[in-house]
C-alpha cells in the first residue's frame, strides 16, 4: 500500500511536508509554534546540531505556516541557551537504569521544548503549557510515553516556576 500523501511530493524539486502557504498543521498559531520547537528540536537531536542554529535553519519554512514565530524562536533560544541544564532537569526525571540518549528522540524533544517554555514564556499557566504539549504528544508517542511527559513537565515546572 502506497501513502498518497507522500507519494504527491516532489521531493527532489525541493518540495516538503510542510503544509502549503498561509496554514497550518495546527489551526492555532500557539500551538503551532510548539509544534514547530518540538520539529525543530527533534532536528537538533538526531543531527547533532544547536537548537539556535536549527532555529535559523527553520525560520524561511516558518513563513508557510501560521506559527506565532516570536514563541518560536523564545522555545529554541532557551532551548539552545540551557541545553546542558535542560538535560540534567529531564535526566533526573528518567527511571533508575534508564539513559537519556536511550529515550525515544521524539520524546526527549518533546520534553526538551516543554522544558524550554515553561522558562520561556512564565506569564502562560503551567497547566496550560503542560496540556499543549500533551496534546502534541499523542500524534507521536504511545499512551505511557505521554504520562511519562506529563509527569516529567509538572515536575520540571515546580523546579522552574516553584
Amino acid at each position: 500500500m502506497t501513502n498518497d500523501f507522500v507519494s504527491e511530493f516532489d521531493w527532489d524539486g525541493g518540495d516538503d511536508a510542510f503544509p502549503p502557504e498561509n496554514t497550518g498543521l495546527t489551526g492555532d498559531s500557539r500551538t503551532e509554534a510548539r509544534l514547530c520547537a518540538v520539529q525543530g528540536l527533534y532536528q537538533a537531536l538526531v543531527m547533532p546540531k544547536d537548537a539556535r542554529d536549527v532555529a535559523g535553519e527553520f525560520e524561511a519554512k516558518l513563513g508557510r505556516r501560521k506559527a506565532d514565530k516570536k514563541l518560536f524562536r523564545a522555545i529554541m533560544n532557551e532551548a539552545g541557551e540551557g541545553t546542558e541544564r535542560f538535560k540534567l532537569m529531564l535526566e533526573a526525571e528518567l527511571q533508575e537504569g534508564w539513559e537519556w540518549n536511550r529515550v525515544d528522540p521524539v520524546l526527549r524533544a518533546l520534553a526538551w521544548a516543554g522544558a524550554a517554555e515553561l522558562t520561556a514564556n512564565p506569564e502562560v499557566p503551567v497547566a496550560v503549557l503542560v496540556n499543549e504539549y500533551l496534546n502534541i504528544s499523542k500524534a507521536f508517542v504511545a499512551p505511557d510515553e505521554v504520562s511519562y511527559l506529563h509527569r516529567t513537565l509538572d515536575s520540571v515546572a515546580k523546579k522552574v516556576r516553584g
